[in-house]
């Protein structure tokens, strides 16, 4: 790696040493990129940096138009898959490509697209986002839709509308991730209790479990575990919460701020009554990590998670292993679907690759049929494409198609298209005003006629910069 880097130009070099110094917590860095100190920076930073050192370094020394360079892989896994697919398709059109990672923090990966595409760095070609981030990065990458040709076809609307900013489509969905219910399948049984439909039934299905488990002698045991620490996934929660219960979506598709109403009120009022009741009082410290952990260990009815856990809680090592259900998350007993928030990857191009169309051709070998199908099968990741939850070999794989196959669950995207690049500050609003609501440290009737207040002026905000686009 340090060889790619001597080959580096200094305008290079400096870049990267910027980028180092604006990630987060990356603490020093040394006055030469080769002098990278490892005690005031991990051995996987170094590898970050010194990977992106040579994304901005090779392109000088080879034929542009048929080498790209694509972004992808939020686990060494998938990165694999992506490298394995992205090959193929550049062997089969004599072109070469190269894969790199990007860090596995959410926040650390959009750091590092908004450095190098706001400098319109021509080294990045194809990137992997989040569900979200079409939005915030959408003066920067490429519409799809003049180069499509109808491919997009089967893709599920509601993935491809997410990804629509004035009108322009600006990433392909890749594979999808919506929030769902895990149950103890064993202990519902033993108490031969129904897998519950609504909110009220989950309360008190979840009740009933944890009283049981008690009394058995298991102290630490919890009805429902859920993520409420100040994180996106409170958003996704919140979300599912509000949607679930007739309070709207926080901002709605007109741009109307529903995030005030008493919907939403009673909605985080029951929330609050979970709390050492049947949800722990640190489930407000929860991410995803930390309430998987308690419902794997066997302390716990209920979990709200996304798809991805059900290999987690069926490894070997796993005290759930095989006792596990999944089903959609709660509704209104009126309600025909089951809210659900939406989450998954897409990929994008950037804007100032030398040869989109090249580049719009890999985005849609790596989001057809046939590698979704892979994914679905080799890594059990949700295909966007909706006939293929008909697939058999899709079906065996994901024991949460199902819920898609058999239209169940309605995705509910976060307001990123709407806000555009004022999303990740309105999310940073959401996620402590409702920490600082279910903590006890604020009003509800005071703190969302606040928050609504700034989404309005952020939606202005947004307004205003899609008008300069």
């Amino acid at each position: 790696m340090d060889l790619w880097l001597n080959g580096c130009a200094e305008s290079a070099v400096s870049r990267v040493r910027c980028l180092a110094v604006n990630l987060a917590e990356w603490s020093a860095v040394n006055s030469r990129l080769d002098g990278f100190n490892e005690r005031a920076v991990t051995a996987m930073e170094r590898v970050i940096v010194l990977l992106i050192g040579c994304l901005l370094c090779g392109h000088s020394a080879a034929p542009l138009a048929a080498n790209l360079t694509l972004i992808c892989g939020v686990n060494p896994q998938i990165h694999a898959f992506c490298r394995t697919a992205a090959e193929e398709w550049a062997d089969a059109h004599g072109h070469s490509v190269r894969v790199f990672a990007a860090p596995t923090d959410v926040q650390r990966r959009l750091d590092i697209y908004e450095e190098l595409l706001g400098v319109a760095e021509p080294g990045l070609d194809v990137i992997e986002i989040d569900v979200n981030w079409s939005g915030v990065l959408a003066a920067d990458l490429v519409d799809l839709t003049p180069h499509l040709d109808g491919t997009e076809q089967g893709i599920i609307p509601a993935l491809l509308e997410n990804n629509r900013v004035d009108q322009r489509l600006l990433a392909l969905p890749w594979y999808l991730d919506f929030g769902v219910l895990y149950y103890r399948q064993d202990l519902l049984e033993e108490l031969d209790l129904a897998v519950p439909t609504d909110w009220d039934a989950l309360e008190t299905t979840a009740r009933t479990v944890q009283e049981a488990q008690r009394a058995a002698g298991n102290g630490r045991f919890w009805g429902f575990v859920w993520q409420g620490w100040r994180a996106e996934a409170l958003v996704c929660n919140a979300l599912e919460w509000f949607s679930g219960q007739g309070a709207g979506r926080l901002i709605e598709a007109d741009e109307s701020v529903s995030v005030d109403d008493e919907a939403v009120v009673a909605a985080l009022t029951r929330a609050l009554g979970w709390l050492d009741n049947v949800s722990p009082p640190s489930v407000l410290s929860f991410t995803e990590d930390e309430s998987l952990t308690v419902f794997a260990e066997g302390n716990a009815a209920f979990l709200r998670h996304w798809p991805g856990a059900w290999a987690t809680l069926n490894e070997y090592d796993s005290s759930v292993a095989e006792r596990v259900g999944i089903a959609p998350l709660p509704k209104l007993p009126d309600q025909s679907l089951h809210p659900a928030a939406l989450g998954g990857w897409q990929l994008a191009v950037s804007r100032y690759s030398p040869h989109p169309e090249l580049a719009v051709a890999l985005v849609q070998h790596l989001t057809s049929p046939a590698v979704q199908t892979r994914l679905a099968v080799e890594l059990n990741l949700l295909p966007t494409r909706g006939d293929l939850y008909q697939e058999p070999d899709v079906q065996a794989s994901l024991p949460v198609s199902g819920l898609l196959a058999t239209g169940q669950v309605e995705l509910v995207p976060r307001p990123a298209a709407l806000l555009g690049a004022q999303y990740p500050r309105a999310s940073r609003l959401i996620q402590e005003t409702l920490f600082d609501i279910l903590s006890g440290s604020a009003d509800a009737d005071v703190v969302l006629p606040r928050l609504a207040h700034q989404l309005r002026r952020l939606l202005m905000a947004a307004r205003d910069e899609a008008t300069e686009r």
